[in-house]
């Protein structure tokens, strides 16, 4: 990957973050804002409106971040801390808005809205950093056992095989087998069975053996 396109994939990853806090932005903007003149309504209304518009902030901010680190929970604090500092940025800034006001509540609402977001988004990037380092090469080990297990122990000699066609006596290096086996121990990396490699070992020696 080039210098540019790691730059270009950078801002990318930082796109739909922006464009949310320029939202943010624009709705702070408008004067005397409100769902309802009723505040029994207006009010449980305002609340989950802050919750959730932190909560996703956090979470795009997390995932702006990991553009260029992995979602560690220094990562997940530094998402939270942007989104309580914009928070806090965006309350001043009603402070100056006509019929709108800056209060210390919506910061912690906020806050809130921020951690659980945080939370979410963070859980989500492990499991899928999880599925594509360990869950995938794990599937590879997996099916590469199976197929070694379908092909069972009495095939060593197959109609138009090496001896059959006269070859000189001599063991059967098995390629299949040997690359299955390497396959097999790759996996024990990943979180595969460091016995199932060695089975897969065991296997291809007495294949050999009984062709040698």
């Amino acid at each position: 990957m080039t210098p540019a396109s790691g730059r270009l994939g950078t801002i990318v990853h930082w796109l739909p973050a922006l464009a949310w806090m320029g939202l943010i932005f624009v709705l702070s903007e408008q004067s005397g804002l409100r769902v309802s003149d009723d505040a029994s309504v207006d009010e449980p209304l305002r609340v989950i409106a802050h919750l959730g518009t932190y909560a996703i902030l956090a979470g795009l901010l997390l995932f702006a971040l990991t553009s260029r680190m992995p979602p560690t929970a220094q990562a997940a604090v530094l998402a939270f801390g942007l989104a309580v500092l914009y928070g806090v940025t965006d309350e001043m800034h009603q402070a100056f808005v006509p019929d709108r006001t800056g209060q210390l509540s919506d910061v912690v609402t906020d806050a809130i809205g921020a951690a659980v977001g945080v939370t979410l988004a963070w859980w989500i990037l492990r499991r899928t950093l999880r599925a594509r380092l360990i869950d995938g090469p794990r599937q590879v080990a997996d099916a590469s056992n199976i197929a070694l297990t379908e092909q069972g122990p009495g095939r060593g000699t197959q109609p138009g095989s090496a001896r059959q066609l006269g070859a000189p006596d001599g063991p059967c290096t098995s390629p299949a087998l040997d690359a299955q086996a390497h396959d097999a121990k790759a996996g024990s990396a990943s979180g595969f069975d460091v016995d199932d490699a060695a089975a897969v070992d065991d296997h291809s020696a007495r294949h050999r053996g009984r062709d040698g």
